[in-house]
């Protein structure tokens, strides 16, 4: 009886244990420390077990490291996400809230990883196109990140190392045959209608759902299932969305790679939106994304888009940046040691629009605005302090003159200009545009 416990104790302790090698050995003494019986049964299961305890060799622990493996696939993606509570885009370490430290805890709790391997393993991390600053939001933010071939044709590309399961397979299989049953029904139930009746149509068309909101360019099924399960981790105020790999650039002529996609290097343009409104009140659906102004009296409007006009070109933004370190520059992906390095202030601005947002119904003004602002790329807190900036010309805060004298001056600073810069919750960016993604 004390044999035949010992035999269900140890198929249990096995099952649980992964390193099965290490129990096997443990077992094997306990065996021959079991009392010794005439029984030549037991006298012959003792025997059997410590041969095959010696027979077991120890599992190797495989390398789980994702970047020893020097080939790597680079991926690509689009991120949307309500900045209010995060500290930004940069990573701060993990005990502040990022936007780059969440997405990129999900991703690898995605692929396995969690916060056990951080002394011992390192993380995938993404990498973004623009460093959004606190409580600022984006649409259509893009991020890039490298996973080894192996990790990536076991998660999110098709091939011989990896099939998809044969649950999802049945599962698709299932859906398809009840949809096709419902539709004949469906079908049936409209024929009988007499002819008195109204023809019965769908009115809901999704063919001309824009491409850039449901893209499948390139997904493959599990790629799709991949997204699914990443946008499942992660909080409610961050989706993401069309991942794909990552497309030749032809663009990127600063990395060490030819033709390697880099989210911060490869964009030809992006677009910011600041949303404002002048109404006697501020609208508390819009409170996060909307800025609210209560000088409607006074605002004028001529004013605020002339000066909003002469931002359009190139031109030394030293004035409109908080900072001019490589560190805080929205496009800069850098190392530690020339994280604070100088860059250029000058930046080319493309296209500066104001509209005035109308309701879908009525086609009136809401009084609702947003700015469009559409350049090459920005410097740290550029576009709230144009804004800002330009707010206070409109308002009578500023003189035109002095404006002016920033935006033309060579030797101006930011100091030099006491406008204060538009409250972040009315920024936004909108896209990030590449000649292939």
């Amino acid at each position: 009886m004390a044999s035949l416990i010992v035999v269900l104790l140890f198929f249990l302790v096995c099952h649980y244990d992964r390193n099965c090698s290490t129990t096997l050995v443990a077992w094997s003494y306990t065996a021959q420390s079991l009392p010794r019986t005439r029984n030549a049964f037991h006298q012959q299961w003792i025997s059997q077990f410590q041969l095959f305890a010696t027979k077991v060799e120890a599992p190797t622990i495989p390398n789980r490291n994702p970047i020893s493996n020097s080939k790597t696939i680079r991926f690509v993606a689009r991120v949307g996400y309500d900045g209010s509570r995060y500290h930004g885009w940069q990573d701060q370490g993990p005990t502040i809230p990022t936007l780059q430290n969440t997405i990129s805890a999900a991703l690898n709790k995605r692929f396995g990883f969690n916060e056990q391997h951080s002394s011992a393993f390192k993380f995938v991390q993404v990498s973004g196109a623009s460093r959004t600053d606190q409580g600022v939001h984006a649409l259509g933010q893009c991020i890039h990140f490298d996973v080894p071939e192996d990790l990536a044709y076991l998660h999110l590309l098709p091939g011989s190392k990896t099939t998809i399961k044969q649950r999802s397979i049945n599962h698709v299989q299932t859906a398809l045959a009840t949809k096709h049953t419902s539709r004949l029904l469906m079908q049936s139930i409209i024929a009988t209608r007499s002819e008195n009746d109204q023809p019965w149509k769908s009115s809901i068309d999704t063919t001309d759902v824009d491409d850039n909101i449901f893209a499948m360019r390139g997904q493959t099924p599990l790629m799709r299932q991949f997204q699914h399960n990443w946008n499942q981790i992660l909080p409610d105020d961050i989706c993401v969305y069309n991942l794909s790999v990552a497309p030749f650039s032809k663009e990127n002529h600063s990395s060490s790679v030819p033709g390697l996609f880099h989210s911060s290097l490869s964009p030809s343009g992006k677009m910011y939106v600041y949303r404002f409104t002048l109404n006697p009140y501020s609208d508390i659906k819009q409170r996060h994304h909307t800025v609210y102004f209560p000088h409607h009296a006074y605002f004028d409007f001529p004013l605020f888009e002339f000066s909003l006009q002469q931002f359009i070109g190139t031109h030394d933004f030293s004035a409109f940046a908080d900072k001019l370190t490589s560190s805080e520059s929205d496009n800069c992906d850098v190392s530690e040691s020339d994280a604070e390095r100088s860059v250029d202030p000058h930046r080319t601005v493309y296209s500066i629009n104001v509209v005035a947002e109308k309701d879908n119904f009525t086609g009136k003004a809401t009084g609702f605005y947003r700015v469009e602002v559409h350049l090459k790329t920005a410097l740290y807190r550029m576009i709230r302090n144009m804004v800002g900036t330009c707010i206070q010309v409109a308002t009578g805060m500023m003189a035109l003159k002095s404006f002016l004298d920033l935006l033309s001056s060579t030797g101006a600073v930011r100091s030099d200009n006491k406008a204060p810069a538009a409250p972040p919750e009315g920024l936004c960016l909108d896209n990030v545009y590449y000649s292939n993604y």
